[in-house]
């Protein structure tokens, strides 16, 4: 069970778009496909991300569709 702190995220290109494969436990990437699916908390993941992409996922300079 996932704690509620934490992300499903994919190993290979880090994406957080997990797909459940509906009447199982099995995941998969929703970018890539993927079915090395990991959990870990938000910061980790975040750091990875930045590690691998060179930027936060996640800034403050987003424009929202209202």
């Amino acid at each position: 069970m996932m704690d509620e702190d934490n992300v499903l995220y994919c190993p290979n290109c880090l994406s957080l778009k997990i797909i459940g494969v509906e009447g199982t436990e099995l995941c998969y990437c929703g970018k890539c496909g993927c079915a090395d699916i990991r959990e870990t908390d938000f910061d980790s993941w975040d750091s990875m991300y930045q590690k691998k992409y060179g930027k936060k996922h996640l800034t403050t300079d987003r424009k929202y569709i209202k």
